[in-house]
């Protein structure tokens, strides 16, 4: 089972997950929940701290690199040379 919801910080999201896996020794299923937590940043976030670990030629794209990302974009894919 998985629920998702927004975090406290932005851009952040969490997501209850609940696994069921069989046990052989007791014949029955083990309950096993995980907490995962997420978060991103802006753009400029990324490219500051590419620059700061030493990347040069740093091109952002969407769409696995086949679109200038804009407003609208949710993933972005880097190209770095360090």
């Amino acid at each position: 089972m998985w629920t998702s919801y927004a975090g406290e910080q932005p851009h952040s999201a969490e997501h209850d997950l609940t696994f069921f896996i069989y046990n052989e020794d007791k014949q029955a299923f083990d309950e096993v929940s995980e907490l995962h937590q997420e978060r991103t940043y802006v753009l400029a976030d990324y490219q500051q701290a590419l620059q700061a670990a030493g990347f040069s030629q740093v091109t952002v794209s969407a769409d696995f690199g086949r679109q200038q990302p804009d407003a609208q974009t949710t993933r972005w894919f880097f190209k770095c040379r360090k």
